[in-house]
């Protein structure tokens, strides 16, 4: 925001960090010219990110103040020169930040017609944010849905271990964990289509399978609860 004539700053209404209204008064400023006060309202609905005046100073057409709408935030994506091809807009974006402490959906808007000087192509996704958890500047991981396929039976990748040269999951009959070898397809990072070795609607273990794992290879093939 900068002001539309010259004058002195004489009351500064918000502070850094404050949520505003649309038509809320930020600023008021004694013209120059006429030596009449006039205020700055804001814009829109959003967060005061820079407060760049103090009260008395001279306001003529610098920036005095930002406010930012983050209701709402891109996220800009690189993918290798062997990806590109495989993005169109539309596609379903799954944004997850580094800790894994939240996740948002969006669908590709842009891609850019050029590639970076480091050769990467730059795609964009617009995410919800009304609870300001995604902050302009941080880092996020984006997993892109190139392809829908649906499969009769999947298992999660996390409940996956290698047994006995086989690829298994630990599935519970009773009160008893059997390793079941399995026959893979394919794999979308998430979750494994399985093509044979385990039945619809079988429990199986997900989380910390290592560990049972691990009692198996000392008590034997199953292990009793």
């Amino acid at each position: 925001l900068s002001a539309p004539y010259a004058g002195i700053i004489t009351r500064i209404h918000v502070n850094t960090g404050d949520k505003v209204k649309r038509g809320q008064t930020l600023l008021t400023i004694r013209n120059r010219s006429t030596l009449q006060d006039y205020s700055i309202q804001s814009p829109t609905d959003g967060e005061v990110s820079e407060r760049l005046v103090n009260l008395g100073e001279r306001a003529d057409q610098q920036p005095l103040m930002t406010i930012s709408d983050l209701s709402s935030v891109w996220v800009e994506m690189s993918a290798f020169p062997e990806d590109i091809e495989q993005l169109a807009i539309g596609q379903t974006v799954t944004v997850k930040d580094m800790h894994d402490h939240d996740s948002a959906e969006g669908n590709i808007e842009y891609i850019a017609p050029q590639m970076t000087e480091g050769h990467i192509a730059r795609a964009r996704v617009s995410i919800a944010n009304p609870q300001g958890h995604w902050r302009p500047g941080m880092h996020v991981e984006a997993t892109i849905a190139t392809e829908t396929i649906n499969v009769d039976l999947a298992v999660e990748k996390m409940a996956l271990q290698t047994f006995h040269e086989n690829e298994v999951v630990f599935a519970k009959f009773g009160n008893t964990f059997e390793a079941r070898p399995l026959k893979l397809g394919k794999d979308d990072g998430h979750y494994v289509e399985v093509l044979n070795g385990l039945e619809a609607g079988t429990v199986y273990v997900t989380k910390n399978s290592f560990l049972l794992k691990a009692d198996i290879l000392k008590d034997g093939a199953s292990h009793d609860h």
